[in-house]
């Protein structure tokens, strides 16, 4: 199961050329210009944020061979796309993995950001399988809990965005069981969330992304 293979398990120090590094950076500026147009965010604060995910990712790769702030920015325009009216779950989903990749602790992001951003990364960092999603969504039933609800559906966009940025690169992974791993669990579990939290347009893109994922481990055997 991915969610509890061990960090270094999950990410790389394969070297990078100067025209990759390059690459990056201009994923980056796009990223900034993007997400300001069409989201409410303060541009500010989300230069500072790339410029952390810089520095505490250096060029340290994921699993998916993609350097780990370009893995984090393309997740958060996802998010972004998503729900552009809400800037905090957009933080958030540049912010988490920090926390869970490199040596940032989680005390930092609750000093330097918002109590609601705080919140968000915490959230999304006690949510490992995505089986625990639905549980969880599950016991919010009333309309008293609605901000609740609401928070957690937030956190399902983000998580959702991870697998399909992850699956769209199912390419890059040496592993095959952990392609096998995440296309099995978004056909039974996140295509169901997905149609029963989001958009059937999110749902629909998880299911062709990982279908291409499966082909895509047949070709490798």
């Amino acid at each position: 199961m991915i969610a509890k293979l061990p960090i270094t398990h999950l990410t790389s120090e394969a070297p990078i050329t100067p025209k990759e590094q390059a690459d990056s950076m201009m994923v980056l500026m796009q990223f900034h210009e993007y997400v300001c147009q069409v989201a409410e965010v303060d541009p500010g604060m989300i230069a500072e944020i790339l410029l952390l995910l810089r520095r505490c990712y250096g060029f340290k790769r994921h699993a998916s061979g993609q350097l780990f702030y370009v893995r984090a920015v393309g997740i958060a325009q996802w998010v972004a796309t998503w729900i552009f009216h809400s800037p905090k779950p957009i933080y958030a989903s540049l912010l988490y993995d920090l926390v869970r990749y490199t040596r940032l602790p989680l005390s930092y992001i609750k000093a330097n950001y918002n109590m609601g951003i705080f919140c968000f990364v915490e959230n999304v960092l006690n949510i490992d399988q995505h089986q625990e999603m639905a549980k969880s969504l599950l016991h919010i039933t009333n309309r008293f809990k609605e901000a609740i609800h609401q928070d957690h559906v937030s956190v399902l966009y983000i998580k959702l965005a991870e697998r399909l940025y992850d699956l769209h690169h199912a390419e890059g992974y040496t592993k095959l069981e952990e392609v096998k791993y995440m296309a099995k669990e978004t056909l039974t579990v996140d295509i169901e969330l997905a149609k029963n939290y989001l958009e059937p347009e999110i749902a629909a893109d998880l299911e062709i992304a990982a279908r291409k994922a499966l082909e895509i481990c047949k070709e490798k055997v």
